[in-house]
Formats: C-alpha cells, structure tokens, sequence
C-alpha cells in the first residue's frame, strides 16, 4: 500500500458540504480555516514519513531503525547497515517464495540473476549466476540469508561464483592464461 500526499483537503471538504451550506461564504471560510489546519499536519506527517525512511536515515535514525527490525550495526557505516537493515526487512516478511528470495539475494548483492532449481523431495538450490565481489559482499551471508528466508521444512543450498573466480596474474587490467608473467609459459 502506497501512501500519497493528499493537496486539496479544502477543495474536497468544501465539495461535501450539503446543497443548503454550499452557497454560504461564512460557512465555507470556517470550514476551511480548519480543514487548512489539517492540510498542514498532513504535509508535516508527510515530511516526517520521508525523514524516517532507511534509505534517507543515518546514524542514530539507522541504529533506532535496526533496533526495531532486529539487526545490530556491528561496527558497519551507514551505507552497509542501510543494506543489512533492507535485506532484514526482506527477511521478516518472507513467506519462502522464490520471488522474494531472490529480491532478499538482489538486496544484499547488488542487481545478480538468480537461478532457482528444484532439489527432490522438498528444497532448492539458489543460484548466482553473475560473479559477487568478495570484498563487497559475504557471500556466507548471502548462504544464511537464503537459508532463513526459505519456508519452514524446505532444504536449501546457495551457489555463489565469486570474482574474480581465477587469475594467474593482473597487469594492465587484464587476467587469465595468456597475459601477464605467466602468460607464454600456458
């Protein structure tokens, strides 16, 4: 559900007045001095949801916001807790569907495709296609988020590829068997 910011509680309170009132000016005026007192806590209210939201908290906003969803700051900046506090929120409202295990995985690593495949006689294993960066993201995590979001009695097992997966050596950017120190003795 979607909250809107409503602008025209006036207008509208002044639309419902009943035929009798609707053409005396008095009437109009003093409903609107107090429809306008509502309007104002409305866009208040509305400053407020905005403020509150993780993805504008930080500091002590962040540890409230975390305290309440159930997830420690751990010593992490605010950017790395905005994602931790996301990816708990994801967690807490999982129901084990493979839609919202895969937006609880894309949560904490980034915008990955996910594979699912089914494992006989009840779980799944959840795939990272695209590689994750190890210094970025734990991919241990990633495992443990998949585990506790799957529906109760249902195995699960994460397959995460990470990056780089293989390298002989790096220079100028480049990795593999055929560049670098390494590369004519392959």
């Amino acid at each position: 559900m979607t909250i809107t910011l409503k602008e025209n509680h006036v207008e509208e309170a002044q639309a419902d007045l009943i035929r009798q009132f609707s053409r005396k000016e008095k009437i109009r005026a003093w409903l609107a001095s107090y429809v306008k007192q509502i309007q104002e806590l409305e866009v208040t209210f509305d400053d407020i949801r905005g403020i509150s939201l993780v993805d504008h908290a930080s500091d002590a906003q962040l540890d409230t916001i975390g305290a309440l969803v159930g997830q420690a700051r751990q010593g992490r900046d605010d950017t790395s807790y905005r994602t931790a506090i996301l990816a708990t929120i994801r967690l807490n409202l999982s129901e084990g569907t493979a839609e919202q295990v895969r937006a609880l995985v894309r949560a904490v690593a980034g915008d990955v495709q996910v594979r699912f495949f089914e494992s006989f006689p009840a779980g799944f294993v959840c795939q990272i296609l695209d590689p994750i960066d190890p210094l970025l993201v734990d991919a241990e995590r990633v495992a443990f988020l998949v585990d506790s979001a799957r529906a109760a009695g249902v195995d699960s097992q994460t397959s995460v590829s990470l990056e780089p997966s293989f390298a002989f050596d790096k220079i100028d950017g480049t990795n593999g068997f055929d560049s670098g120190l390494y590369g004519a003795v392959f």
